[in-house]
């Protein structure tokens, strides 16, 4: 029974680590080969964490709609950044908690896309592996 608990305590600790996007807003607009800053949040937590890296891709939906589109199942497209992530408090945005600032260069294509982040981490004491994804659908457009 004791390993349940320090198992379910784990699990818990390694759920509220995830990045999200704080930019861009869903349904922004990006105009095709413009540089763009991306804004990656990190939850904050009490358990210790050591991250191992981000990848963040674009998967631009052909059908129109990116309603059902799952990067974890799906693909991410084109893969704009792959490498370190090493979140901080930005005393300027203290609202944002970590976060971390990329910026990228968006392709030609245009229409509805799914900009996504996929995050390696060790938590915990004993370092568990998580793998996370998150994702906001925008569009391509002049």
């Amino acid at each position: 029974m004791k390993a349940f608990f320090v198992l379910a305590a784990l699990a818990i600790g390694a759920t509220a680590q995830t990045a999200s996007f704080l930019i861009p807003q869903p349904n922004a607009t990006i105009a095709p080969g413009s540089t763009v800053t991306i804004q990656i949040h990190q939850d904050e937590s009490l358990s210790d964490d050591v991250q191992l890296g981000i990848a963040i891709g674009l998967a631009t939906c052909f059908s129109g709609s990116c309603a059902n589109y799952d990067p974890s199942q799906d693909g991410m497209g084109t893969i704009l950044y792959n490498g370190p992530f090493n979140p901080q408090h930005d005393p300027s945005d203290p609202e944002a908690g970590l976060q971390e600032r990329f910026n990228l260069t968006f392709p030609g294509s245009t229409g509805p896309s799914v900009l996504s982040v996929v995050q390696m981490q060790a938590v915990g004491a004993v370092k568990v592996p998580t793998f996370n994804v998150a994702d906001v659908v925008i569009k391509i457009a002049n």
